[in-house]
């Protein structure tokens, strides 16, 4: 008995390790970019298309609706079926081959066949615009996930210019106390600055790679892989009226367009139901061919008209129409809070555009006046004439202007962007075609 538990326990170790290499066989590896390589805005999208899952999963299920499609049709077209039949005997003399090929064709049937194929080329249509659907968003998320990553690799050259300054100061306050000319406290002071500014340049360097790793994801490619990118943003155009954007949006959002063939499917379905336990005709004809032993053999020449009908099916009609109502009113307030969702993405894509343009505006002059107002201070300090508090609450005011300034650069972007996305357009040229 123990050598039969080990052999079964081998057995089953084979299988599911044959098993683990045929699943690790199937699994799909990630593009990986060459180090050297600099990816632009369009390669990122081209990248993401072609390998990401939520795009190729879109394309699969449409060739899934195309084969549901061609089954639905094959219902009211003719269809050949041949069958055999061979009789072996105790008796040789009664052995013999029977041969039949009969010619199917469906008449009627109230119309039930061809509201399923309804059905089924309305989600055909729905897979196509969910394809559609999955291509804006893949494009959109590249391009969020590109200019963050070109705003936090701007916001480490910022840190690290401020590094620079605090550096600066840290030796302008040891020159100036080395010389009787200023307290230890500023020294302390400009260290204590130095060190900060030294913790800001890390976090905004593990910002930057984080992010980098979610374009990587984006892109559907390795998540290792070391992207490099160029600097762009994304162009501006005339930010069109809330009216006009949700107007635009719902006539041209695939989500939108997805959720009413979707209604039509289940419109469709509830007729099919309605017709459950009506007659369905259709003819036949066939020929059968018998070879007996000896080469005796007969034919025969058939034509056949067939009613199938079921008046009273327990039910099942019933409930078919009751389950194929509920679905429809399912799916058409899927549509109304498709409509929601939509007008939501477009005021939100709206409103973000107008608040980075404004804030984009106010971080030019904040930059401008910090920079003057660092300048100042430092030669100030330097006089004799201020304190050291000064230059670093004006180093604190310029840091923060250079970071409101890439903040809303790339915000400005990713919301123009993001209301391309939202009106359901792939340019920013479209938005007013």
């Amino acid at each position: 008995m123990r050598y039969i538990k080990a052999w079964i326990a081998a057995a089953l170790t084979l299988n599911c390790a044959a098993c683990w290499a045929e699943t690790t066989a199937m699994v799909r590896v990630p593009e990986v970019i060459p180090t050297n390589r600099v990816i632009t805005l369009p390669d990122a999208i081209a990248l993401a298309l072609r390998n990401q899952p939520a795009v190729r999963q879109a394309q699969a299920q449409v060739e899934i609706e195309t084969g549901l499609v061609t089954q639905s049709r094959s219902r009211l077209l003719p269809s050949t079926t041949v069958t055999t039949l061979t009789n072996i005997a105790a008796t040789p003399n009664n052995n013999g081959t029977a041969l039949n090929l009969s010619e199917n064709q469906l008449v009627y049937d109230f119309g039930r066949s061809r509201e399923l194929l309804t059905q089924s080329e309305r989600l055909r249509a729905a897979a196509i615009y969910a394809l559609t659907a999955a291509t804006s968003d893949a494009t959109f998320n590249v391009k969020s996930a590109y200019y963050n990553l070109l705003q936090t690799t701007r916001l480490v050259a910022v840190f690290k210019q401020n590094l620079a300054d605090q550096e600066a100061h840290v030796a302008q306050a040891q020159a100036r106390f080395a010389a009787g000319l200023a307290p230890r406290s500023d020294v302390l002071n400009a260290q204590a600055s130095a060190a900060s500014a030294r913790v800001n340049l890390v976090n905004a360097t593990n910002n930057m790679e984080q992010s980098r790793v979610n374009l990587n994801v984006a892109m559907g490619i390795d998540v290792r892989s070391d992207t490099h990118i160029t600097d762009t943003t994304e162009p501006a155009f005339p930010v069109p009226t809330l009216d006009q954007a949700i107007s635009l949006a719902i006539g041209n959002r695939p989500e939108m367009h997805q959720v009413e063939d979707q209604v039509l499917a289940a419109l469709a379905a509830l007729r099919s139901a309605e017709t459950g336990n009506l007659p369905a005709f259709s003819t036949s004809i066939g020929t059968t061919q018998v070879i007996g032993n000896q080469f005796v053999t007969s034919s025969s020449l058939a034509w056949l008209l067939n009613l199938q009908w079921t008046p009273f099916d327990a039910g099942f009609t019933q409930g078919a129409v009751t389950q194929a109502r509920g679905q429809l009113v399912s799916t058409e307030e899927a549509l109304f809070s498709e409509r929601q969702i939509v007008s939501s993405d477009v005021t939100t894509a709206r409103f973000n555009i107008i608040a980075n343009e404004e804030a984009l505006a106010a971080a030019k002059v904040e930059v401008a006046s910090a920079t003057e107002n660092l300048a100042a201070a430092t030669g100030r300090y330097e006089a004799g004439v201020a304190i050291f508090i000064e230059v670093t609450d004006a180093q604190a005011l310029l840091l923060k202007a250079q970071v409101d300034e890439a903040v809303a650069i790339y915000g400005l972007s990713t919301a123009r962007a993001q209301l391309e996305h939202a009106v359901g357009v792939t340019s920013p040229e479209g938005i007013f075609k």
